[in-house]
């Protein structure tokens, strides 16, 4: 793989890997990584993201984050998806990884030929993942960026089995639609989602709004870049920088029993306000002093 990537650096001083992860799925992100070493970098055992354990990716993970000399991560999430098409998706997904590099690449190799940037130099490479050392190392941290993204909306929404499928049309998971119909981080113009979109009056009628707000309130906060731990509504525990934070969820949905519970209880530390209205949701954050 170094050998393949050194044809490039007897021409170029920055080379960056390209990939993505995340383009077959019903629900969760595309994101893409951008992976940029010096020319004498390797670290033996990288390979397609697909190839390699759970387990091993995470080790590689770590490695390849201690030592590539520029990464970058461009993440898109389902609504956007929906309005510009998954594979427009996919290519703003790698343009904001390369631009998230710090530096300006003097080549991109992309995997696959189907992306195509006009303000890059670039080299497209079917099969690029098992080909090149850069773009296999950024296969393995768009991966396990969208693994660990995947893990927290599982927190969430245990129901659709998020942890083992990671969103993709797996049997479980569509038995999970089929019962409980689509959630909010579903690709709504995929299908089957588009024929199991709940309306608001859904959760009303179940008397599941709880279940409405903790999509709500859990999606701003992963979006946000905090990992989920634990849900016990309307409490929301999540870890931001290996800060733990525990967030209590109030709304003008379910402004009673929500509002009661937090008064009472002392183990929050913030305050995820969403005022929802005519299909819209506002979300306010606030510290404890100053609710």
């Amino acid at each position: 793989m170094l050998e393949f990537d050194k044809k490039y650096f007897s021409k170029f001083n920055l080379v960056a890997g390209v990939d993505e992860a995340g383009r077959g799925p019903l629900a969760g992100p595309v994101v893409a990584s951008a992976v940029v070493y010096d020319s004498e970098t390797y670290i033996d055992g990288v390979d397609d993201s697909k190839k390699i354990s759970k387990k091993k990716r995470e080790i590689y993970y770590d490695e390849i984050i201690s030592k590539a000399d520029h990464i970058g991560v461009g993440i898109v999430y389902p609504e956007k998806i929906d309005e510009i098409n998954i594979l427009n998706a996919t290519k703003e997904a790698m343009d904001k990884a390369i631009q998230n590099l710090g530096i300006i690449p003097d080549i991109v190799l992309v995997d696959g030929n189907q992306i195509e940037f006009s303000n890059y130099n670039q080299k497209s490479i079917i099969k690029g993942d098992s080909k090149s050392f850069s773009i296999a190392s950024a296969s393995i941290v768009a991966k396990v960026t969208r693994d660990r993204i995947m893990d927290s909306y599982s927190k969430l929404l245990p129901e659709y089995g998020f942890e083992s499928h990671k969103g993709y049309g797996t049997k479980k998971h569509l038995e999970a639609i089929y019962k409980y119909k689509s959630s909010i981080i579903h690709r709504k113009s995929f299908r089957p989602i588009k024929d199991y979109l709940p309306k608001f009056n859904y959760y009303i009628d179940n008397n599941i709004i709880d279940r409405l707000l903790v999509q709500m309130a859990g999606d701003y906060l992963i979006k946000n870049r905090c990992e989920i731990i634990k849900v016990e509504y309307p409490l929301i525990h999540v870890n931001f920088k290996e800060v733990e934070s525990v967030y209590c969820i109030t709304s003008n949905i379910d402004s009673k029993q929500s509002t009661q519970y937090c008064t009472k209880d002392c183990r929050y530390s913030k305050l995820i306000n969403i005022h929802y209205q005519n299909g819209k949701c506002k979300i306010v954050i606030k510290d404890i002093n100053q609710s």
